[in-house]
């Protein structure tokens, strides 16, 4: 039935969103910006692709300033920078100028790889690179090996020239080479010749472990006056040959060296799934100088192992040969440039002089270093039981920390020295206790402080030195000065001094003194205190006095002197006497018994006595004298003992 007009129909309801219609709209937009990036990308690689791109390019690489000093400058670009191009008017700079070219370089590369932290070189090739110098870089903080993944897939080099000032004269090689640095491969292939013969390199490391790999090969031969010799740092004539058979899980080869055509080392080698060891024995000396020649002497034997993986070589180090033994184990990682608990032991196994005539038979030096390669922590600890120089010998115990950075290795000394034998009693009495405490610092094979401290019991001064490990040089001076220092039979002395020591003179300097006698006899003859001054020379165990002035109230003397081994004492001089007149003193024997012989010239004009020698010699508990010379009523000698006063002195 109708009931009239028809009912409205209802309102269409927009139907509601699910999940995926949500993701897809945000998939869109994503894909959106996607697309919009690789445009606004495509915008500015075409952009820098163009002319005014490369000028912005160049001038942002000449605008580089690494640590080390490189600068690099580039002419113009050619080509395409997203694939291939050619870079014209190379040229490499350091702190001291150019010293090294290529008029053109051509690079076929992949620039996006850098998103992924990969750097990809299909090919890098000229035909003439130019080295005018061997580049002088700076220390830096740039690590050693890079943190990105490295692929070089062909270099090319028709000749690298090497120009007069590196081997005498302009030679050339040919270069050809191959490079693959990433996770899980390690591969480096180079082969060098110099045309016309002479100096010659292939070498092949390829460790793959995803392919079973491992291959070795190296041969060098590098001449006297070549230009690879130059670039170790040597002038000797070098060979070395290294090869090996197996795969990634197990490997065995052998490496051999020769200097000069002599045999220089040969070592097994050794590879198992990443556990590398190396054992033989090297020769090194010839490529030596100074205390690391005297180290290594005719022969060393070396072993070595461990692990080398993702930049980080894990191992053990051991060495050993006549003079010494090494031994080391640690970690060291040279993509992040840190040492990771390295510790080191030394031990001298010989009297082998290290600087000068320095030696240490059975010293032990251990040291801990850790941090980064720029700026390393370093603790250390070393025991001589014996340290040898010249004629005398003591022991020493020393111990600090510092740092080793990149200019030099800085270290804390607090070193304490045992009784000094050889000098004589009274050495080692002045220096019984002694104390150094200071700062050293090694740069570049030098060892030098401006200021270490020094104390005994009795004794205070400063000194400074130098020393170079290359040529075993060395140079010590400073001062001292020591109060109430005993002199047996005589008194004591208040004692300053300015003394150097060389590896070409053991001992010189000055000396000055205030002695107060306590012996009768000299106090008598001297009128007061009496001062010495004198130049001081050393060697063989001896300090001498070459000329040696005393002056006092009633006296005045010059000679020369020594003291020597066992306390060994010696003068031999002329001078005057207030009462005695001109007199003439030789003495010898030793600090605490004394042999003296006078000769007096006038000894008493009123009494007419004339040339009397007296020689006065210890016996028992005093001494005994002679006496001979000529009177008013002829010659006359005399002979007698002098008994020391209680509480006194003998009397001489």
């Amino acid at each position: 039935m109708l009931t009239g007009a028809a009912e409205e129909a209802p309102a269409a309801v927009p139907p509601r969103r699910g999940p995926a219609r949500w993701i897809a709209a945000m998939a869109k937009i994503a894909l959106s910006l996607v697309i919009a990036a690789m445009l606004t990308l495509g915008a500015l690689g075409l952009l820098l692709d163009t002319d005014l791109g490369h000028r912005l390019i160049l001038d942002r690489i000449a605008a580089l300033q690494p640590q080390s000093g490189l600068r690099i400058r580039i002419g113009r670009i050619e080509g395409s920078i997203w694939g291939r191009s050619e870079l014209r008017d190379l040229r490499l700079y350091d702190p001291e100028g150019l010293f090294a070219e290529a008029p053109e370089l051509e690079v076929d590369w992949q620039p996006l790889s850098w998103l992924w932290n990969r750097m990809v070189i299909h090919r890098a090739a000229s035909e003439l690179v130019i080295v005018h110098r061997l580049p002088q870089l700076l220390e830096s903080d740039e690590p050693t090996l890079p943190s990105a993944d490295v692929h070089v897939g062909r270099i090319e080099i028709a000749q690298l020239r090497f120009e007069e000032g590196i081997a005498g004269a302009r030679r050339s090689a040919r270069v050809d080479g191959e490079i693959e640095y990433r996770s899980g491969r390690f591969l480096l292939d180079l082969d060098a010749r110099m045309r016309g013969g002479g100096d010659r390199l292939d070498l092949l490391v390829d460790a793959a472990p995803d392919r079973d790999e491992f291959d070795l090969d190296l041969s060098l031969d590098a001449p006297a006056d070549g230009v690879l010799a130059r670039m170790l740092g040597t002038g000797r004539a070098l060979r070395i040959e290294a090869n090996g058979d197996g795969d990634w899980r197990r490997w065995a080869g052998n490496a051999t060296f020769g200097i000069d055509g002599r045999p220089g080392g040969e070592l097994r080698l050794a590879a198992a799934s990443g556990f590398y060891r190396a054992e033989g024995w090297l020769a090194p000396a010839p490529l030596l100088s100074g205390t690391l020649a005297a180290l290594a002497g005719p022969r060393t034997a070396v072993s070595a192992q461990g692990r080398f993986d993702e930049g980080v070589l894990d191992g053990r180090i051991a060495a050993r040969s006549a003079a010494m033994r090494l031994a080391g184990a640690g970690g060291v990682d040279l993509r992040r440039d840190r040492y990771s608990d390295v510790r080191a032991t030394i031990e001298m196994l010989s009297g082998t002089p290290l600087i000068g005539d320095l030696a240490a038979p059975g010293a032990r030096v251990t040291a801990l270093l850790d941090g980064p390669f720029a700026d390393a922590a370093i603790a250390y600890r070393a025991a001589a039981p014996r340290l040898l120089l010249g004629g005398t010998s003591f022991a020493v115990q020393a111990s600090g920390s510092g740092r080793w950075t990149r200019d030099a290795l800085t270290l804390a000394v607090a070193a304490r020295i045992g009784r000094v034998g050889g000098a004589g009693d009274a050495v080692a009495d002045l220096l019984a206790g002694l104390r150094i405490d200071g700062t050293l610092r090694a740069t570049d094979g030098r060892l030098r402080s401006e200021g270490l401290d020094l104390a005994s019991d009795r004794m205070r001064g400063r000194l400074a030195l130098q020393a170079d490990a290359r040529s075993g040089r060395y140079a010590v001076a400073g001062t001292a000065a020591a109060d109430g220092v005993p002199l047996a039979g005589i008194g004591r002395a208040d004692l300053q001094a300015n003394l150097r020591a060389t590896s070409a003179a053991p001992l010189s300097g000055t000396l000055s003194a205030v002695v107060r006698a306590d012996n009768a006899a000299l106090a008598w003859a001297a009128g007061g205190p009496l001062r010495l001054r004198s130049g001081i020379a050393g060697g063989g165990g001896t300090i001498r006095f070459p000329n040696l002035q005393i002056f006092a109230p009633a006296l005045r003397l010059t000679g020369a002197g020594s003291i020597g081994p066992g306390d060994a004492l010696r003068f031999q001089g002329s001078g005057r006497q207030a009462s005695l007149g001109p007199l003439a003193l030789r003495v010898e024997g030793s600090g605490a018994r004394p042999l003296l012989t006078l000769r007096l010239a006038r000894p008493a004009a009123s009494l007419g006595l004339a040339d009397v020698d007296v020689a006065i010699a210890p016996a028992g508990a005093g001494f005994a004298y002679r006496a001979a010379g000529g009177s008013p009523l002829g010659p006359f000698s005399a002979r007698g003992t002098i008994a020391p006063q209680r509480g006194r002195a003998a009397a001489i």
